[in-house]
C-alpha cells in the first residue's frame, strides 16, 4: 500500500512496513476495550491483513489543570491521560 503522506510509515532494513499506532486507555468499561479492538483494527486495515506486534507500551500524559471559580472559592483540578502504543510490523 503507497502512502501519499511523508508522515506514514516507514519501511525498516528489511522492507517490511513498520507503524506505531496509539488509543487512549481510560473511560467506563468497556470503552478502553472498545478502543483497544479499533487499534487493532487499524492495525490489520494498514496492512492489509497480518501484523505482528514488536512492541507495546504506555504513557502518561503531563498533567493539565484548571481552576474553577465558585462563590469566592477557587478550586484547582488536574488530571492525566493514559496511552498505550503499539509498535507493529506488517507480515
Amino acid at each position: 500500500m503507497e502512502h501519499s503522506s511523508e508522515y506514514g510509515p516507514t519501511r525498516d532494513a528489511t522492507g517490511d512496513r513498520v507503524g506505531i499506532v496509539s488509543y487512549l486507555n481510560e473511560g467506563l468499561w468497556p470503552i478502553p476495550g472498545w478502543r483497544r479492538e479499533n487499534a487493532y483494527e487499524l492495525m490489520h486495515n494498514r496492512c492489509s491483513g497480518d501484523y505482528t506486534l514488536l512492541d507495546e507500551d504506555t504513557s502518561t500524559s503531563e498533567p493539565t489543570y484548571y481552576t474553577q471559580a465558585s462563590s469566592g472559592t477557587a478550586t484547582t483540578y488536574g488530571f492525566t491521560s493514559e496511552y498505550v502504543y503499539f509498535t507493529f510490523r506488517c507480515n
